[in-house]
């Protein structure tokens, strides 16, 4: 990714920021969620890699994709048992549900990020 893919993404998350900041009432909240996105402003200003980046890849680039992407149109897929996959499917589209929850409730995640594609996008291609 380049320096400017990082600067555009630091530029949306402050925009996030800004919106996320004004939802929350309590000051201690607001300047928990303050501290910890506003030091990942820095390291995406600074062009660093670090670990939470990943929770910004919808800012870092205009596309994003899944491994169906990159099947041609014609391409065939076989689903063996279609119920399991169904299953583990919602299973992780809920679990990650949790997490995001726990995430904005806990000041580490702003709102309005996309992290993953949900089961139903992934199958509608």
């Amino acid at each position: 990714m380049t320096s400017d893919q990082m600067l555009s993404a630091a530029d949306q998350l402050k925009q996030l920021l800004s919106k996320s900041l004004k939802k929350i009432k309590e000051p201690d909240k607001q300047e928990k969620l303050q501290e910890s996105i506003g030091y990942d402003i820095e390291r995406l200003e600074q062009g660093e890699h670090f670990p939470g980046l990943v929770k910004y890849l919808s800012l870092l680039y205009d596309d994003v994709y899944s491994l169906i992407d990159y099947l041609s149109d014609d391409t065939v897929i076989v689903f063996d048992e279609m119920s399991r996959i169904i299953e583990t499917a919602e299973q992780l589209d809920q679990e990650e549900a949790n997490w995001y929850t726990d995430m904005l409730e806990t000041q580490s995640l702003v709102s309005g990020l996309t992290l993953t594609f949900d089961w139903a996008t992934v199958m509608q291609k």
